[in-house]
């Protein structure tokens, strides 16, 4: 079945930091490109349900919207219709020092390391513990500058402004 072009995006919830806890409990709600059709929407959710089970723990929901993703050179944007909206900006010439460069206390441990980021262009100065949830080519980070979610599926909506190192730009296959 051909899926190509085709838009996934999905809401993972958990308690837990979900990328220094890699195995803590965790909720999602799949949303799928409403250019799909009934049979590929099927496809799609088996695809993304077997390859990243342990991303999305539980699939508690599936939902058809249109889904936009642009990347641009200084950043990205995806929206979900009127679910979810995140903007991120690209973050360049990002300095990362590993364990031992800080002294005792400075910087946190999640899974034995960390990478402190210092971006002076954006005032960042964040820790960032932990790497893409999936494998992605030509990754960039990114500063999420808005995150809405107004599904309350899972029984959390949100609408954060807070800029924060917490985006990962970048494509994938499966």
């Amino acid at each position: 079945m051909k899926l190509d072009g085709l838009k996934v995006a999905a809401a993972v919830f958990g308690v837990e930091n979900l990328g220094a806890f890699p195995n803590s409990a965790r909720r999602s709600i799949l949303y799928l490109d409403s250019k799909a059709t009934a049979e590929q929407r099927s496809a799609l959710v088996a695809a993304m349900s077997q390859q990243y089970r342990s991303i999305l723990g539980t699939v508690s929901a599936v939902r058809t919207s249109p889904i936009d993703f642009a990347m641009a050179l200084d950043g990205a944007s995806v929206r979900v219709g009127e679910l979810l909206a995140l903007d991120a900006q690209k973050v360049v010439q990002v300095q990362v020092f590993f364990d031992g460069v800080f002294p005792a206390g400075e910087a946190s441990r999640a899974g034995g390391v960390t990478k402190r980021l210092v971006h002076p262009e954006l005032a960042v100065d964040e820790e960032l513990a932990y790497t893409p949830f999936i494998p992605l080519t030509s990754y960039a980070l990114g500063r999420a500058v808005r995150f809405d979610n107004t599904d309350a599926t899972l029984g959390s909506t949100w609408s954060d402004s807070r800029p924060r190192m917490s985006v990962f730009t970048g494509t994938f296959a499966f």
